[in-house]
C-alpha cells in the first residue's frame, strides 16, 4: 500500500486556522458529530473521526529517524 498525500486550502485567522477538506472526508471519518480529533506528531497533524486510543507516528523519508526493529 502506498501513502497518499493531498493539499488543502488554509485560511489563517487571528486565533484559529480553517482547513477546507472535501466533503467526502466526512464519510471517510464516519462523522456523526461536528468535530474531529487531531494530534501533532513530528510536524504532521493526524486526524481521526473518533477519539483514538493511540496515535502512530507517520514514517519519515529521513533514514536517520527510523528506529531499528528488534528481532
Amino acid at each position: 500500500m502506498t501513502g497518499r498525500f493531498y493539499a488543502a486550502p488554509v485560511t489563517i485567522g487571528r486565533n484559529f486556522i480553517t482547513v477546507k477538506l472535501p466533503k467526502k472526508v466526512a464519510e471517510y471519518f464516519d462523522l456523526s458529530k461536528p468535530e474531529i480529533f487531531w494530534s501533532p506528531i513530528d510536524g504532521v497533524i493526524q486526524l481521526s473521526g473518533s477519539q483514538p486510543h493511540m496515535v502512530i507516528p507517520m514514517m519519515s523519508v529521513d533514514a536517520a529517524k527510523f528506529i531499528p526493529r528488534k528481532q
